[in-house]
């Protein structure tokens, strides 16, 4: 008579056989699916991926695990015996979540070494970002490979993320396997293949086709693609520009905590572009931007906090969030951290300290420091010698300005000091209380070019155009119409007064490596996991 239990040890281990032995999309449909404990149906509900093949219901977000109820329901199944892969992998969802990379590479080791493809793809995002493990890219490469083999079409979608990086970037390989992803239906493949074909790399440019496939993967919840699409609707980049459909996508993207999206969402409504101008607004969305590090946001809360918009005035809150963008290699916080230095506006009055910011920004190319500069020189203001020379040599590199109307400026300028002195004056000039009334009033306005025009007695408007103002529209054009939300200054008609916004991007702020960082897979806290 032949022993039921012994046949049944014998067909178990036959199954964990198969695992070691076929890819995840194979042995999870012959593997035996034993009674779940208590602690195994509390495990799937809390921790459990919402990308994976596997899941129970619906998956839980990496950043919305209540870690304290997790660790040990998911502990418990995790160390279950026989072990299971799959509550290998939860159990290293919820240490990843706790910051215990360590442990979690322990835990995606262990259920990647018996084939469970989301382990892979997990542990190739610690070993890229170097969490828990020394930084490799080569074997976060072979990682995201397995895990595309073994049918997790992310893994694919990762890997050419990976070649789009590399140095130089080989975007063909790139293509090459987003496109297969892509046709395994990952969301990350169409973010990846998207941003190829909008910039035409490895492929032939199609801003249409970049479109659809940003499309697709926002229906998917990829954040990324859905502030892609906010900045196609916002630049009117391959469908007509809108900016009501664009603080749409954003939207979208924002209440999720994606940080470069509450930016731009804060732009749209410091400006009224699509929206209902709200300074608070404007403020409660460019914070959480800065918070999380964006040097832009970091900005506009400077601007803010300076000109008391949508919050008290406050020069010393304006400073320090100044500071946090300047400590970043951001030229604009340089030169108006600088202007607050030069004349103690929240901060004590430090004028060497203002003269190395504004010194710093300039040699950066930054031509409205430059043209400060020139103006301290050529009056002998802010503790420096009178040195026409050098003023107009600063004038001059601001005239290579590829802003029209800074570039104009600065050669109108330059051809003032028609009679450059052979050198430096023997001491600085002293100040008047009228000079330093000036050089204090335009401080206090910040922005550049009004500091500029304030010193130079041209009205305002000479400045440059403000942008204009949005579509008054709901979405329904472009991509995949977002239709209205439930947010407040959303559905008004757009402003129509011309105020631009407090900082943004345009070609004379040479170095802001924080404008797309979140938009795409380089930001560890938005990984598919």
């Amino acid at each position: 008579m032949i022993n039921k239990r012994k046949v049944s040890s014998i067909l178990t281990g036959f199954a964990l056989l198969l695992q070691t032995l076929l890819p995840q999309a194979a042995w999870s449909q012959v593997a035996p699916a034993a009674d779940k404990t208590a602690a195994d149906r509390r495990c799937d509900e809390l921790a459990g991926s919402p990308y994976d093949p596997g899941k129970v219901g619906p998956g839980m977000p990496m950043e919305q695990i209540n870690i304290g109820e997790a660790l040990p329901v998911c502990e418990q199944a995790a160390t279950r015996r026989p072990p299971r892969p799959r509550y290998q992998f939860i159990y290293g969802r919820v240490l990843e979540a706790a910051n215990r990379y360590a442990d979690a590479v322990k835990q995606y080791s262990l259920a990647e070494q018996a084939g469970y493809a989301p382990a892979a793809f997990n542990l190739g995002q610690l070993y890229q970002t170097g969490r828990g493990v020394p930084q490799n890219w080569g074997e976060a490469a072979k990682l995201y490979r397995k895990a595309g083999d073994a049918g997790y079409a992310d893994g694919y979608g990762r890997l050419g993320d990976l070649y789009t990086r590399s140095d130089p970037p080989n975007y063909a390989e790139a293509a090459k396997w987003a496109q297969a992803a892509v046709q395994g239906g990952s969301a990350d493949g169409a973010l990846v293949l998207g941003r190829l074909y909008q910039a035409g790399n490895g492929v032939q440019k199609n801003l249409a086709t970049a479109g659809r496939l940003y499309a697709e993967a926002a229906k998917q919840g990829l954040l990324g693609a859905m502030y892609r699409l906010g900045l196609m609707h916002e630049n009117g980049e391959g469908v007509p520009q809108d900016y009501a459909a664009a603080a749409q996508w954003f939207y979208k993207a924002a209440q999720y905590g994606h940080a470069a999206a509450q930016g731009e969402l804060g732009y749209l409504f410091y400006s009224g572009q699509g929206v209902t101008q709200d300074y608070r607004a404007a403020f409660s969305w460019f914070l959480p931007a800065a918070q999380a590090g964006l040097s832009l946001s970091q900005d506009a809360l400077g601007t803010m906090y300076e000109n008391g918009q949508g919050v008290a005035k406050d020069d010393s809150e304006a400073v320090a969030w100044f500071r946090r963008a300047a400590d970043q290699n951001d030229v604009y916080a340089m030169d108006n951290l600088a202007m607050h230095l030069m004349n103690g506006l929240g901060v004590a009055r430090n004028q060497a300290e203002a003269m190395r910011w504004l010194r710093k920004a300039a040699d950066s190319g930054y031509a409205p420091s430059q043209i400060h500069l020139a103006i301290l020189y050529e009056n002998g203001w802010g503790g420096v010698n009178q040195d026409r020379q050098k003023a107009r040599e600063l004038l001059l590199q601001a005239a290579n300005s590829p802003v029209p109307e800074i570039a104009r400026r600065a050669k109108e300028m330059a051809a003032n000091i028609s009679s450059p002195s052979p050198g430096p004056s023997p001491r600085p000039r002293v100040e008047t209380s009228d000079t330093s009334a000036k050089w204090k009033a335009a401080a206090v306005i910040g922005g550049g070019l009004l500091f500029l025009y304030l010193l130079s007695g041209h009205n305002s408007h000479d400045s440059a155009s403000a942008p204009p103002t949005g579509n008054s529209s709901s979405g329904g054009s472009g991509y995949g119409g977002t239709g209205n939300v439930s947010s407040p200054g959303f559905g008004g008609t757009s402003s129509t007064k011309s105020t631009p916004a407090p900082h943004k991007p345009t070609p004379y702020y040479p170095n802001n490596p924080t404008k797309s960082v979140n938009g795409d897979l380089t930001d560890p806290k938005l990984f598919r996991k």
